[in-house]
């Protein structure tokens, strides 16, 4: 939507205001009593209606008893700040808040009813943390290929997933300070998470050694994913895009059992990664 700028103040002190589509307006309820948030990201400036009002939603148990730990990831992905559940019987409590630990950074039941619960989030996220907790989340990632007992890897795997959750919540409910690239850090990171379960399947104990030649050049294409992403270099970039599509393609034909399958999967996936570290760090190049 392209508006006209107008001139205020004296010539040697000008401003310019620019008047705001009345819609708009209409739907944030606003009028010349309230103001609005002013925020300056890169070249572009995000006009915004304060939101003084937590957002809170329904949730009843009975709808979704199978997938309730998915329901509950949405809303939280999507910055809502309270939950009341309406639960089925007394296990669901213990349940609620199974999930709170494993995947909902900051949730806790503050009020807990015979018929429901509410859950809400006590702490304040901020788009300030995004990049040190998404360095986290790849070390992590990366420590699945030295971890060699089962329990170590299922903190390893609980840990990712809420760090994961954490992020997809920060960038949409706060953004993000490079604006345009969110939906592709959103991406990315759901990218990591498939990998993350790939490799909890492929790093077992008992499969290790099956595929070692694979995995130690998985291992290692992704520590460069990792160091491309906070330091780009086109010559590494183009041999890691190229050499996770030449083997996702070998060991597709050669696939003999469920573990090639794993390790193709987990190629093909860090191949798509890749592509989203080129397409966030393309500019970096230059």
């Amino acid at each position: 939507m392209d508006k006209k700028l107008t001139t205020q103040g004296p010539k040697n002190r000008k401003s310019y205001t620019v008047t705001l589509p009345i819609e708009w307006i209409k739907d944030q309820k606003l009028d010349k009593t309230r103001q609005v948030d002013l925020t300056i990201v890169a070249d572009r400036i995000i006009i915004s209606s304060p939101k003084q009002e937590l957002q809170r939603a329904i949730i009843d148990e009975k709808d979704y008893p199978d997938v309730l730990v998915k329901i509950l990831q949405v809303y939280y992905r999507k910055g809502f700040d309270e939950l009341k559940i309406f639960i089925r019987t007394p296990q669901s409590i213990t349940n609620i808040a199974q999930i709170m630990e494993r995947h909902l950074i900051g949730f806790e039941i503050i009020e807990q009813k015979k018929e429901y619960i509410i859950i809400k989030d006590i702490t304040k996220d901020s788009s300030d943390e995004f990049n040190t907790v998404l360095r986290r989340v790849f070390l992590l990632l990366l420590e699945f290929f030295e971890a060699t007992a089962t329990a170590e890897m299922d903190v390893l795997n609980r840990n990712i997933t809420r760090l994961v959750n954490y992020c997809q919540r920060i960038i949409i409910k706060r953004g993000h300070v490079e604006y345009a690239n969110t939906p592709l850090f959103f991406m990315m990171l759901d990218r990591i998470e498939k990998l993350k379960d790939e490799l909890v399947w492929l790093l077992g104990p008992a499969r290790y050694k099956k595929e070692s030649i694979y995995i130690k050049e998985l291992h290692t294409l992704l520590r460069t994913a990792y160091e491309l992403f906070y330091a780009f270099n086109p010559q590494k970039y183009s041999y890691g895009q190229n050499r996770t599509y030449l083997l996702k393609r070998k060991i597709l034909a050669e696939a003999k059992n469920v573990s090639h399958m794993h390790v193709h999967n987990s190629m093909r996936i860090l191949n798509s990664l890749y592509a989203d570290i080129y397409a966030l760090k393309c500019e970096d190049k230059h």
